[in-house]
């Protein structure tokens, strides 16, 4: 059925993406996500998904074949763009740049938006988000040893994470890119649970831009369509999505 087909187009996003990540992780430890961060948040997606063992062990081990042989495995593609006062950012994984560049235009003409540049308005950092896990710590607490404690992060603030069809309260960890992998290791020895992982996530800088709700609306089909396409592997935005 449609939730099947739907489930199948996910896990096969996801294998593309552990597949990447471990030739980009490069050398004997490309597979383990201990020393990867990418292959760490590919592989935190398929957690999330519930994707089999089987299929995340296939695409791990397709991913060092491909590395080994020197084969290449898609291509990164950024695209940026406005609709309205909204800046995007999407993350592409594609083996025909022209084809995802013309659809990616197609997609914003369609929704009244264009691409252009809205880089300057965010931030490229490490992104977490972090719950209490097995500390039994109250989140306030957690966010206060963060804070204080936790070495190479930038700033941490709560946040809503939405899980199993339920909006929890987490914490959001920003950190520069090559600590990320320092400052997972440090919370999860605390027993925190690391809930989301982006290595290299577009962090909007300032203010949400002010929508009405027909706006918010619009904008959050605008967003669903830009994360069903078949290339799109994350969509960034400075609008509360």
């Amino acid at each position: 059925g449609a939730a099947d087909a739907a489930r199948g187009k996910l896990f096969g996003k996801i294998s593309r993406q552990i597949i990447r990540a471990v030739q980009l992780g490069g050398g004997e430890n490309a597979g383990d996500p201990r020393s990867n961060m990418y292959l760490a948040a590919a592989l935190n997606l398929a957690r999330d998904a519930q994707m089999p063992k089987t299929n995340v062990e296939a695409a791990i081990a397709k991913g060092k074949a491909a590395a080994s042989s020197g084969k290449v495995e898609g291509e990164s593609v950024l695209y940026e763009g406005l609709w309205r006062t909204i800046s995007v950012v999407v993350i592409a994984l594609t083996d025909n740049r022209n084809r995802t560049a013309a659809e990616m235009r197609l997609l914003f003409k369609d929704a009244g938006g264009s691409l252009g540049p809205v880089l300057f308005q965010f931030n490229r950092c490490g992104r977490l988000l972090v719950a209490p896990g097995t500390s039994g710590e109250p989140l306030d607490a957690v966010a206060d040893w963060i804070a204080v404690e936790a070495d190479g992060v930038d700033d941490v603030r709560e946040t809503t994470y939405a899980r199993e069809g339920a909006a929890d309260s987490v914490l959001e960890v920003l950190t520069p890119t090559e600590s990320v992998m320092k400052v997972q290791s440090a919370l999860q020895e605390r027993g925190y649970e690391i809930v989301h992982l982006d290595p290299a996530a577009y962090v909007p800088i300032g203010d949400p831009p002010v929508c009405d709700d027909s706006d918010a609306d619009a904008f959050a089909g605008f967003f669903e369509k830009l994360q069903s396409h078949d290339d799109v592997i994350e969509v960034y935005t400075n609008a509360p999505v």
